[in-house]
């Protein structure tokens, strides 16, 4: 087992970024947070996903996996109007075609306070 924790991103404390396991990555929900823990683009959607997904990319590529390497993810969003922005920046950056994909409405005052509209965690296969 291998801990996947890039020096560019926000790693809390508490637990790792992902982990190699054999030949699968799973990584931690992220939220939009910078290098030391801010948010950023606070009720951007959009512009969330794209940041989340850079973390994503630079913990996958530790694991020398990438985006397309992927075969789940699960979006925990805060409003069902931000789906369309959340979707479109997701295939932008994965394909038209998603992994299999789960998405669970959290109901947060503290997403809400601080401006977060999703975190993503992802599942990946190296070498598949």
């Amino acid at each position: 087992m291998k801990i996947l924790k890039p020096d560019h991103i926000y790693a809390s404390p508490r637990y790792a970024p992902g982990i190699l396991a054999g030949n699968a990555i799973y990584t931690a929900g992220r939220v939009p947070v910078d290098l030391n823990g801010d948010i950023v683009a606070p009720n951007d959607a959009r512009a969330q996903t794209e940041q989340i997904l850079d973390c994503l990319e630079a913990i996958l590529a530790e694991g020398n996996a990438t985006l397309k390497d992927v075969v789940h993810l699960h979006t925990y969003y805060l409003y069902e109007e931000d789906m369309p922005a959340i979707f479109d920046a997701l295939q932008a950056r994965m394909g038209k075609l998603l992994p299999p994909h789960t998405g669970s409405r959290q109901l947060s005052s503290s997403w809400e306070k601080r401006g977060i509209r999703l975190e993503l965690e992802v599942t990946a296969v190296v070498g598949k």
